[in-house]
């Protein structure tokens, strides 16, 4: 066999070796709030409003609502949550803050919890509120330390969640 027909063998045969190798690729699931968070309490339930755009405190007094995320990726090929995002909002032109409680893990006595908390100006807009794996105590890598996360968040009145995010890497397959 001549040297360059080896030379072309080897590197096709390092092309699909190459090509068959799984890489790990960003993605994000977004959800609207209406579809991801509902009232925390049945209490709550008559201030709360779950619009097409936004789950709002329409009442007069603080109220707590909690959002979960849906799994994400095929089984087994989810490689790790990198974070968590919350779009807030207010709807009555008035400067206030929302605070949202991060929960990473399950009801087995290792979850890890993180308050944020965020000013909302009366200009309106959305404010972002981010959770990231430098929040959270992970030794086996720089993701969350568990793929379930939740948020518990308290929205005073006229305040509320247009958006939820949460962000992972994927096996490419």
């Amino acid at each position: 066999m001549k040297i360059s027909n080896v030379v072309i063998l080897v590197m096709a045969l390092g092309g699909i070796q190459c090509m068959s190798v799984a890489q790990a690729l960003p993605r994000h699931l977004t959800v609207n709030a209406s579809g991801a968070c509902q009232s925390s309490l049945p209490v709550f339930d008559v201030q709360i409003r779950k619009r097409p755009l936004a789950v709002q405190n329409e009442g007069t007094a603080p109220a707590f609502v909690t959002c979960s995320y849906y799994s994400v990726g095929p089984y087994g090929l989810t490689l790790g949550v990198t974070g968590v995002r919350v779009y807030v909002a207010t709807n009555n032109k008035q400067a206030n803050t929302v605070t949202c409680t991060g929960v990473n893990g399950y009801n087995d006595g290792n979850a890890q919890y993180v308050v944020k908390s965020v000013d909302v100006p009366s200009s309106g807009g959305q404010v972002i509120m981010d959770w990231t794996p430098a929040d959270f105590v992970n030794p086996l890598g720089p993701t969350l330390p568990y793929s379930n996360f939740n948020i518990n968040c308290n929205l005073n009145p006229g305040t509320g969640i247009n958006q939820t995010e949460i962000h992972y890497q994927d096996a490419d397959v």
